[in-house]
């Protein structure tokens, strides 16, 4: 896939979600395979749809997009995060643990 095909498909995908999305109803986020300049793409097609700037709702933007500096890392502290609870809860830790 090249830069190009990427952009277009977030555009498209974004004509279709755009109407759906709101500050305080969904958030989509980054996840895996889509980063931040996935997330500026879509940012970028939902302003040029709703001619809004500051709200759009979409969380894991790029810094210079009023994204979090920390969003980045996010999704996986808490995927660790809750995994050692689990499994500290049954008497092991992550580090006695493998795949």
């Amino acid at each position: 896939k090249s830069e190009s095909e990427i952009r277009r498909f977030c555009e498209s995908f974004m004509i279709e979600l755009y109407r759906y999305l709101h500050p305080s109803t969904d958030v989509p986020a980054g996840d895996i395979g889509v980063g931040i300049n996935e997330l500026g793409y879509l940012f970028g097609q939902y302003k040029r749809l709703t001619n809004r700037h500051g709200d759009s709702g979409l969380t894991g933007k790029p810094t210079a997009l009023s994204g979090s500096q920390l969003r980045i890392e996010a999704t996986g502290f808490g995927l660790i995060y809750i995994a050692n609870f689990a499994i500290e809860k049954y008497g092991s830790t992550l580090s006695d643990s493998r795949c």
